[in-house]
């Protein structure tokens, strides 16, 4: 029988964080990218909002593009507009990979918030994506902004995926 992943909270400890709020809030600048994730989302879970604009400003801060990410994220779960336009920056990078970017895309067409571009597209360019969730999200997503110009998806399992 396969156990379930740990809690937000139960990995923060297996890091050596402590259980409080005011811990949490200290870990956001931990030297491990991951524990600076997770105790800005334990906080979101938590409904910390307080600990709000500190999780904004790590964000600014961080030089981790997934750590960034996360950190936005978790703004967005706190209802943080400022969060949300992070995830947007995020999407309109192109010196950031396109794992990332798809992951801020999909976190915002999560959030109903179809406002953003995530890609220029040009006619006939192709979308190379991987994962079949990542499919279903972001094609209807790219066709709803540019209905006339998404022509072609490619599906590559096991390619690193990406915007071609």
């Amino acid at each position: 029988m396969s156990q379930a992943p740990p809690t937000l909270l139960q990995a923060l400890q297996q890091h050596h964080v402590g259980t409080t709020r005011p811990a949490f809030i200290e870990a956001l600048h931990h030297p491990d990218q991951e524990v600076r994730g997770l105790a800005a989302a334990e906080l979101a879970e938590e409904k910390v909002a307080s600990a709000l604009p500190m999780i904004l400003r790590a964000a600014e801060e961080e030089k981790d593009p997934q750590t960034r990410l996360n950190l936005a994220k978790a703004a967005t779960w706190m209802g943080s507009a400022d969060g949300a336009e992070m995830l947007k920056d995020i999407c309109g990078d192109r010196n950031l990979s396109s794992w990332v970017r798809l992951n801020a895309a999909r976190d915002l067409f999560d959030r109903q918030d179809h406002s953003f571009a995530p890609v220029e597209m040009t006619s006939k360019r192709v979308c190379r994506v991987e994962g079949l969730r990542v499919v279903g999200l972001v094609l209807p997503l790219l066709e709803s902004i540019y209905p006339d110009e998404v022509s072609v998806l490619w599906f590559c399992p096991g390619s690193s995926g990406g915007f071609a």
